[in-house]
């Protein structure tokens, strides 16, 4: 689980004896660069003993992000498809907090994710752009790029 420092502390408490079976990181190391994050999944997949299935839970979008980061969390978010096409035993959730994040966040993650689901339930996302859309489109919603793909300097921030 790569999430919030905050959230690192509710999910050990909420499970319990079982928190010793879940490698955890805090996103803001992870992605402080969200160009780090899919390397750091590609090695915990790596990592998995001869080759069973892996799960993961990674939050790199929430509200505090400036709009040139959600730019390039919202290309990496489009991306993890491509980099993990034809890992059959990955599974990884992307949780939105859809109270925090504003319409155009959530409608982009629409776009970047093949399945969206809420309340438990689970559907094929209609606005979803495919793999051979992924690498050439920047995700449409900066505020302050107004539409531009950003500068590499000001995508990556820090």
């Amino acid at each position: 689980m790569v999430v919030s420092a905050a959230r690192i502390g509710l999910l050990r408490a909420a499970l319990g004896g079982h928190a010793d079976r879940v490698a955890f990181a805090d996103m803001a190391d992870v992605g402080a660069n969200p160009a780090r994050i899919i390397p750091a999944w590609r090695d915990f997949v790596a990592s998995i003993d001869g080759g069973g299935r892996a799960r993961g839970i990674g939050e790199p979008i929430w509200a505090e992000r400036t709009p040139a980061e959600l730019v390039e969390c919202q290309r990496h978010e489009a991306l993890l498809n491509l980099a993990f096409a034809g890992v059959p035993a990955w599974w990884l959730l992307c949780p939105f907090d859809t109270g925090a994040l504003g319409a155009d966040v959530l409608e982009e993650a629409e776009r970047s994710h093949p399945f969206v689901s809420e309340a438990g339930v689970v559907w094929q996302s209609a606005a979803y752009r495919g793999l051979e859309q992924v690498a050439s489109r920047s995700p449409r919603h900066c505020p302050t790029c107004r539409g531009r793909r950003p500068s590499s300097a000001s995508a990556r921030g820090r």
